[in-house]
């Protein structure tokens, strides 16, 4: 779940406040708790935390598109961005990972079996396959919001998944100026250094 600072001081304040305070007695005085101290480290665990995630490597590079905040990193696979309106997730990892996260079997290697396994865990139906790219393309739909997963093998094993959605009434336009050109934008950094 991604929460803006905003979000993040309102939950650490109404956690210190929702702490008991100890009932008060003649000996030992009591201290009033400090909400605002309490506050203040969540915040900093939560940023160290979050300085380290965005420390650690990842092997993938992508065009941030202009408007859209640069990219957030949500753990060790997961990279997220958004326009306020759109969103956009990039997973990479090993087989291990997407056989544990989006039920591919771990020893699959050939995309259109790998993206049957993630279809039949979140619903929809294969869009396109470009054969040049090795990359199968899905689409989801709910009841207000069109989404897409782009899913191609990535270098050295394991997967690479892009999974962009917008409102309806956008998505094509979304679609065709911000998520193809984002993925056709997809370098590793093995690759980049002739690896």
């Amino acid at each position: 779940v991604l929460l803006t600072v905003t979000q993040i001081v309102a939950n650490a304040t109404a956690t210190a406040q929702a702490r008991p305070s100890a009932t008060p007695t003649l000996f030992p005085p009591t201290e009033t708790p400090n909400f605002a101290a309490t506050a203040t480290t969540t915040i900093a665990n939560a940023t160290a935390t979050a300085e380290a995630l965005n420390a650690l490597p990842f092997d993938l590079h992508a065009q941030v598109p202009d408007g859209w905040s640069a990219f957030l990193r949500i753990n060790d696979h997961i990279v997220y961005t958004t326009d306020g309106v759109a969103r956009i997730f990039i997973t990479v990892g090993p087989a291990a990972y997407f056989a544990e996260r989006w039920n591919i079997p771990e020893e699959t290697t050939d995309v259109l079996q790998a993206s049957a396994s993630v279809l039949r865990r979140v619903g929809g139906k294969k869009v396109a396959y470009d054969v040049a790219h090795r990359t199968v393309i899905l689409q989801v739909e709910r009841p207000k919001t069109l989404g897409l997963l782009y899913l191609m093998p990535r270098p050295g094993g394991g997967w690479v998944l892009v999974s962009v959605s917008a409102p309806k009434e956008a998505f094509e336009t979304y679609r065709q100026d911000v998520f193809d050109p984002l993925v056709a934008s997809l370098t590793f950094a093995d690759t980049e250094n002739g690896g």
